[in-house]
């Protein structure tokens, strides 16, 4: 996805009082290309909400990003749907104006409204490395609201963590720590993970496991039980929104070869 020269956006921050910022992203060449695809924008299929297949990363960089939207929607679409507070909608173009509603690092809630059909204005094609508008939308709702690492430029996505993104998309707080130092705390968010989103990021080094990709954001979308517990030879499924389908490893290549994890305090 790319910002055309041009592109003026209003943000509204909901504090004490209300405060307008405009944020004019100037280079688009430096966001991937922005393919046309026929048909009325909408947000997603409209009986299914926010799927996590309408989720696809071009860039591992961005994958802190993407990933834990992709899990969100496995789990907790509502969440997602619940961040659209509102939206306008033509009979023949579909969706034209969306607000949404995002969380700064304080907890502090912003809104961000949007023309979708002007020139020059957000995204009036689609990307194709994303279906639907949903994904498109959340990206650049945080690149102008700008508060996380990762996206602190109003004109591009760099390298942050699902801490940020889970904490500008719910409002709660999540924490970072070492997988070497917390293996019990590991283990038990792992048994955690079909109900919380959880998400671990691979070493920058040779892995273990021939699966795995280095320096990479996995979200833990199955995992296998021992008698009530991850023991070393018990199988964890790991995806990122690269994916099609998630890689399968054993507890004791995780414990090698993913260096840090991220879960909801």
């Amino acid at each position: 996805m790319f910002f055309k020269s041009g592109t003026v956006f209003s943000l509204v921050t909901c504090l004490a009082g209300v405060k307008i910022a405009i944020a004019t992203p100037v280079d688009g060449s430096i966001m991937s290309r922005i393919e046309a695809r026929a048909g009325p924008r909408q947000l997603w299929e409209a009986n299914e909400g926010p799927s996590p297949k309408d989720v696809k990363s071009k860039s591992a960089k961005n994958g802190w990003l993407a990933t834990p939207l992709k899990r969100l929607a496995e789990i907790n679409k509502q969440a997602i749907e619940d961040l659209f507070i509102d939206k306008e909608e033509d009979p023949a173009e579909g969706i034209t104006q969306v607000t949404l509603k995002l969380f700064q690092p304080d907890g502090e809630e912003s809104t961000l409204k949007f023309n979708m059909t002007q020139p020059g204005d957000i995204v009036d094609e689609f990307d194709r490395a994303n279906d639907y508008w949903w994904v498109p939308s959340i990206e650049y709702a945080g690149l102008l609201q700008g508060e996380y690492d990762g996206l602190k430029e109003s004109n591009k996505i760099t390298e942050g963590t699902p801490a940020a993104t889970m904490k500008m998309l719910t409002g709660k707080n999540q924490k970072t720590s070492t997988v070497q130092d917390n293996k019990d705390k590991a283990k038990q968010s792992i048994q955690k993970s079909k109900e919380v989103p959880l998400f671990f990021h691979t070493f920058d080094k040779n892995l273990a496991s021939n699966d795995l990709e280095k320096r990479t954001w996995y979200s833990v979308v199955d995992f296998e039980e021992k008698n009530g517990k991850i023991v070393d030879d018990s199988k964890i499924q790991l995806i990122h929104a690269g994916l099609d389908a998630p890689v399968e490893i054993s507890a004791g290549d995780a414990w090698k070869d993913l260096e840090t994890f991220v879960r909801q305090e």
